[in-house]
């Protein structure tokens, strides 16, 4: 009675084995320094951007994000080669845009900078005439 349960499991793994290779491929590996698309781990969309910096291990990338330069690790089930033209610098994160900089380790510069007016002198607080003696 076991050996024949055993046989069945046996071909049961045996049939899913070969309906999971029926649809199954790889995914191509990505090279260093190629930008790439991230999944956002809690919305499931494609709206991060980085360059990949390393691949630690088979079928996983450390990827340096646009914009806030961290490092993230992922796998490449949730890495997509960007649509942008290897050619064409990347467009600069949240930070980046403020500060008018080029995110870390991408080549290229961003539309120029309109100029900045004068910064004006800091207003600085007095304390009432009355109180000069007490904090002194």
């Amino acid at each position: 009675m076991l050996r024949d349960r055993e046989r069945a499991m046996a071909r049961t793994g045996a049939d899913m084995s070969a309906r999971f290779d029926r649809t199954a491929h790889d995914l191509t590996p990505l090279a260093l320094g190629q930008q790439v698309s991230l999944q956002n781990q809690e919305t499931g969309r494609w709206d991060r951007i980085g360059t990949v910096v390393d691949a630690p291990a088979p079928r996983q990338y450390l990827v340096r994000l646009h914009g806030s330069g961290r490092a993230s690790l992922r796998n490449r089930r949730h890495l997509r080669p960007s649509v942008i033209d290897a050619g064409q610098p990347a467009p600069p994160g949240r930070e980046d845009a403020a500060r008018g900089a080029v995110a870390e380790g991408v080549r290229g510069e961003g539309p120029p900078l309109p100029p900045q007016p004068p910064a004006r002198p800091q207003r600085t607080r007095r304390a009432p005439e009355h109180l000069v003696d007490y904090i002194l």
